[in-house]
C-alpha cells in the first residue's frame, strides 16, 4: 500500500489480483488503472518524480510493469530481469531501486525504461529482502546465513553509469523477516521487522549512524512498517492493531484496534495528513 498526492494505491487480492486506487476522501481518482496484462502484482509503488508513474511487479519478481503518467496510464515497456526474485522496490526522483533476493543484489533502473539493462547490480554480492531510501542513501535488509546473522546495510545512492559506493552494515546479528515492505527510514532511524519465532514479527529501531538494534515491540506479529519525521507506524496481524512509536521514545501508542490485519505482507502507509492500512476487506484511514 502507498499514498501519494491524495490518492491511495493498493493490491486487491481478488481473482485475479489487481492494482486499485481511490482518493483519500473516498472519491474515485478520475482515471482507471489497466486491468489487462498486469500479471499478478506483488507490490505497488508510486514514482514521486516528474514522470508520475505507478509501477508494480508481476508477482514472480521477474519484471516490473510501468503505467503512466498519472491521468493517462498507457502501458509502458515492461522491464524484465535476467534473474527472477525482485522482492521489494523503492524510488526517488524518477529512479527505481530494487531488492533481488536471488543473490543478484541491489538493482538500479529508471522508470521510463532508460536503464533497463540491469544484468550488473549496482551493489552486487547482496541478498536484499526489503529496501528503503532517503535523500542520500539506500538501505536494505539481508538475511545472510540465517536467523541471527542478518543485517541492515547502508550505501550511497548510485549515480547511473558511475561506480557504486561502499556498503556499511549499520546493524548486525538480526533476523529480518523474509518479506518486502518490512524496512522504513526517517531522518533519525531505520526500522525493521525481525522474526522472533514463527508468526511473531517485532519492530526494531536502529540509528542511521549505526548501533545496537532496540526492540520496540515484543508481542504480537508486526507485518509491515512505515515511517515519517515523527516516528514509526506498523500493523500487527495478531493483535489486530495499528501502532506507533514517536521518534526519540520507546512508548507504543495504539492508533486503532479491532482491525483484521492480513497475516503476511500487510500494508501500512503514511503521509502528511494521515495513516492508511489494509484489512482483509477494506482500506482504512486515520487523520493525524
Amino acid at each position: 500500500m502507498l499514498v501519494n498526492s491524495g490518492t491511495i494505491f493498493w493490491i486487491n487480492e481478488a481473482s485475479p489480483p489487481a492494482v486499485t486506487a481511490i482518493n483519500e476522501d473516498g472519491s474515485a481518482p478520475g482515471y482507471e488503472l489497466p486491468t489487462v496484462g498486469v500479471g499478478t502484482p506483488g507490490f505497488v509503488l508510486f514514482d514521486s518524480g516528474a514522470s508520475a508513474y505507478v509501477y508494480w511487479n508481476d508477482g514472480a519478481g521477474s519484471q516490473i510493469l510501468l503505467f503512466g503518467p498519472i491521468g493517462a496510464f498507457n502501458i509502458e515497456q515492461p522491464i524484465a530481469f535476467p534473474t527472477p526474485g525482485v522482492s521489494d522496490v523503492t524510488e526517488l526522483n524518477d529512479e527505481m531501486y530494487l531488492a533481488n533476493t536471488n543473490a543478484a543484489g541491489v538493482l538500479d533502473v529508471g522508470p521510463d525504461g532508460t536503464y533497463s539493462n540491469v544484468s550488473s547490480p549496482v551493489y552486487a554480492g547482496q541478498e536484499p529482502i526489503a529496501i528503503a531510501v532517503d535523500s542520500s542513501s539506500l538501505y536494505w535488509t539481508d538475511l545472510a546465513n540465517g536467523p541471527g546473522t542478518g543485517w541492515i546495510s547502508r550505501a550511497p545512492l548510485p549515480v547511473h553509469g558511475a561506480a557504486a559506493g561502499s556498503v556499511t552494515h549499520i546493524a548486525t546479528n538480526l533476523s529480518p523477516v523474509n518479506l518486502g515492505r518490512t524496512l522504513a527510514v526517517n531522518a533519525t532511524n531505520a526500522y525493521v521487522v525481525t522474526s522472533v519465532v514463527s508468526n511473531s514479527g517485532r519492530v526494531e529501531q536502529v540509528p542511521l549512524a549505526g548501533g545496537i538494534a532496540t526492540p520496540l515491540s515484543s508481542t504480537g506479529n508486526a507485518v509491515s512498517v512505515a515511517a515519517d519525521a515523527t516516528g514509526v507506524y506498523w500493523v500487527d496481524a495478531t493483535l489486530g492493531k495499528v501502532l506507533k512509536v514517536a521518534t526519540g521514545t520507546t512508548t507504543i501508542v495504539t492508533l486503532a484496534s479491532g482491525q483484521a490485519i492480513p497475516n503476511g505482507e500487510g500494508g501500512v502507509a503514511v503521509d502528511a495528513t494521515g495513516v492508511y492500512w489494509a484489512t482483509t476487506t477494506s482500506v482504512m484511514a486515520l487523520a493525524k
